[in-house]
């Protein structure tokens, strides 16, 4: 890869992160939220999804010139190991959540239904769709619509999602550009996260903060259990 190469990917890297960032800001997230309704955790979704995409597809057949390291047999099979393991444990961190709020469709469903049967008239009987989903004002982020995850293995980490991702982008770093995947990828969610858990800690407030005094990010830690 040429450094024009290595700039073009940074921008690239830099420019999913500035797009999460101002749509984390509470401002932003209150106009996008405004526009969209209830569909605007899945356009925020869709936008994360073809961003990303776009990045490794560059990555994938953007750099022709490319260097494939000669990795050993000793570290291939560790490294695949590695990669294999990010993926079981992205699974198994996704199945603790809600799906539906977490993608948006159960807020999507939700005022479609309403909308079918006139804002006044409920939930009604729909499978699926828990009746206290709360309304929340705009100036509360769509992420009050989730309930705190704090079992299974978010009992040992708190970002078991992004723990998996390094695990996926470091086993595959095969190649150089591979292997600028998984640093711009491990700065972005390292310095993405603090971000992150200050707007958590606005959302949950004292329940987030107990639990991210006896938590770490994204290792587990002999002793740092969860048990509240």
């Amino acid at each position: 890869m040429t450094v024009a190469d290595h700039i073009l990917y940074a921008l690239a890297w830099l420019s999913f992160g500035l797009v999460h960032s101002l749509l984390a800001r509470q401002k932003a997230n209150r106009a996008f939220d405004g526009a969209l309704g209830s569909f605007a955790r899945i356009a925020y979704n869709l936008i994360a999804a073809v961003q990303l995409g776009a990045i490794l597809v560059l990555e994938w057949r953007g750099f022709p010139d490319k260097v494939a390291f000669e990795t050993p047999l000793w570290l291939h099979a560790p490294m695949v190991a590695v990669q294999v393991a990010g993926w079981v444990l992205l699974f198994v961190a996704l199945v603790q959540y809600d799906l539906g709020r977490f993608g948006g469709l159960t807020q999507a469903r939700v005022i479609v239904h309403r909308r079918g049967r006139g804002r006044g008239a409920g939930y009604g009987p729909m499978a699926n769709t828990p009746s206290e989903l709360p309304d929340p004002p705009l100036d509360i982020p769509q992420a009050r619509l989730e309930p705190l995850v704090t079992r299974g293995i978010h009992r040992y980490v708190r970002h078991p999602l992004y723990s998996a991702m390094f695990l996926m982008f470091w086993g595959r770093a095969f190649d150089e550009a591979a292997l600028m995947t998984a640093l711009w990828a491990t700065l972005y969610l390292v310095i993405g996260t603090r971000f992150e858990e200050r707007k958590l800690l606005q959302i949950y407030g004292e329940d987030y903060a107990r639990y991210s005094a006896a938590v770490p990010r994204f290792l587990p830690l002999r002793g740092k259990a969860w048990d509240g």
